[in-house]
């Protein structure tokens, strides 16, 4: 037993430290905690409707519920500035945490990554209908910036709200915005930037900085996702096919869970902080998981998953 102790000191644990301390994974953590005031207010509106909406419903108590409408329409509210948008607050937050391990402006590379989410989205679409429309129908849309031909009805500028800003654009985030932020963090090092005098003020100094920086970054990137659309699909929808849904899959069997909680216990008994070490996985495949799920309970949806 002392030999295989020792054998793990020597060849696990410093492997396990030097992970823990990869500035990346670091990052990627902290942007994950720094989005936890805003998971835990849309949590507890979540919470609230269950209780004062959802079991009142199943016992048929539809006096109680019309009564609390004011307070279910609040924690709609709530839940609608937190968890349904939590992907895009994360992509602020990992920008501003990369930039900080690497000790250039946090603020211009939380917009870069902000934008990088944002392109990666779908903003059209088109939807086909079973009849045309009468003139005054047309008219209503063509004066809201749609296009009607015929029977199809397509719009630029529109937003899956519901699907593309909560826990689908994680994995997004994370890997455009690391394009993004590497790509300004280098620039900002190799100081191509644009120097005002010392008389500038430091806020107004540290923004024309961030410019030669952040356009490149935001080109770079905006250059990957038009070349998705020429295949006819966006990144965000290419990463959750391909990347994101079969990862979440595989990690809501019993095999994934417990292999997870051996290690992060492994790492515990070697004076190792388990749950920092493996936080960025942890939280990037489990924490999608769930906000997943609560955003189809919000919406009285099957869990997807369980």
């Amino acid at each position: 037993m002392n030999k295989l102790i020792n054998w793990l000191n020597k060849h696990v644990v410093p492997i396990a430290a030097r992970i823990g301390s990869i500035r990346w994974l670091v990052a990627l953590r902290d942007a994950f905690i720094a989005i936890m005031p805003a998971m835990m207010a849309g949590a507890i509106s979540t919470v609230l409707n269950a209780l004062i909406r959802d079991i009142p419903t199943q016992f048929g108590w539809t006096g109680f519920v019309n009564s609390m409408q004011w307070l279910i329409g609040i924690n709609a509210v709530v839940w609608t500035g937190t968890l349904a948008i939590l992907g895009l607050i994360f992509s602020f937050t990992f920008g501003y945490q990369l930039a900080v391990q690497y000790k250039v402006e946090p603020v211009t590379a939380g917009i870069v990554t902000l934008g990088t989410f944002i392109m990666s989205l779908p903003q059209n679409f088109t939807l086909t209908l079973k009849a045309g429309l009468a003139k005054g129908a047309v008219k209503t849309l063509t004066d809201a910036g749609a296009v009607v031909s015929g029977k199809d009805v397509s719009m630029w500028g529109f937003f899956n709200f519901g699907k593309f800003f909560g826990a689908y654009g994680f994995f997004t985030v994370m890997l455009m915005g690391a394009i993004a932020a590497t790509i300004y963090i280098w620039l900002m090092k190799k100081h191509i930037t644009i120097k005002m005098p010392d008389s500038v003020s430091p806020a107004v100094a540290n923004a024309f900085t961030g410019i030669v920086p952040a356009a490149v970054a935001l080109y770079a990137v905006g250059i990957i996702n038009y070349l998705f659309t020429q295949f006819g699909t966006t990144v965000i929808e290419f990463i959750a096919k391909v990347l994101q849904e079969p990862l979440l899959g595989l990690s809501q069997g019993y095999g994934a869970v417990l292999l997870m909680t051996i290690l992060v216990q492994v790492f515990w008994f070697f004076g190792i902080h388990g749950t920092n070490v493996l936080g960025p996985v942890l939280d990037s495949i489990w924490l999608t998981a769930q906000i997943a799920n609560i955003n189809a309970f919000s919406k009285g949806q099957d869990l997807p998953y369980l």
